[in-house]
């Protein structure tokens, strides 16, 4: 409970997104792999301190947006390229970890479509999608109570987030 009070807190006293991430970085609750740039991305990635500092400690890292293609002698980029070659290795680290998939209807005649209720707990979703149900009849109904919800993506996505998880 206490995070979802900091959470509220954040979001009550802020007066635009970036004083909300401030705010709820201040709180412990969102962390920035680097503390000089503003996050532009959001993934709600959960990682223990250690592996944080490890992240930390890359150097190189490179700021010219998404990769387009990566060619045997280059990486061209959004907003420019730099150069490569066939020795390095390349990791993309900007996928998601779960199927963002456009929103449905959870329960539908015969089937349930897993997807997330309440942000970023993909195991409680899957929990209070089988509780409800377990306990009630209607399909109407269980969707009124599962309304789903994407997978944030950019700071700007979360307060959508945390307003429909808090009206579930």
């Amino acid at each position: 409970m206490e995070r979802i009070s900091l959470d509220a807190e954040a979001g009550a006293r802020a007066a635009d997104i970036g004083e909300l991430f401030e705010r709820l970085e201040a709180s412990g609750r969102f962390v920035r792999i680097d503390r000089s740039h503003p996050a532009t991305m959001y993934r709600g990635t959960m990682l223990s301190a250690r592996e944080l500092e490890a992240l930390r400690r890359i150097g190189d890292v490179v700021r010219l947006g998404r990769v387009r293609r990566i060619e045997a002698d280059r990486v061209v980029l959004d907003r420019g390229e730099i150069p490569t070659s066939r020795e390095v290795v390349h990791i993309d680290c900007t996928a998601l970890g779960l199927n963002n998939a456009p929103a449905t209807a959870i329960f539908q005649d015969g089937r349930i479509v897993l997807q997330q209720v309440r942000y970023l707990s993909p195991s409680f979703n899957a929990a209070l999608i089988g509780f409800v149900e377990a306990h009630r009849d209607d399909d109407a109904d269980k969707n009124r109570l599962c309304p789903p919800h994407a997978y944030p993506s950019s700071p700007e996505d979360w307060p959508r987030m945390m307003c429909g998880t808090w009206t579930a």
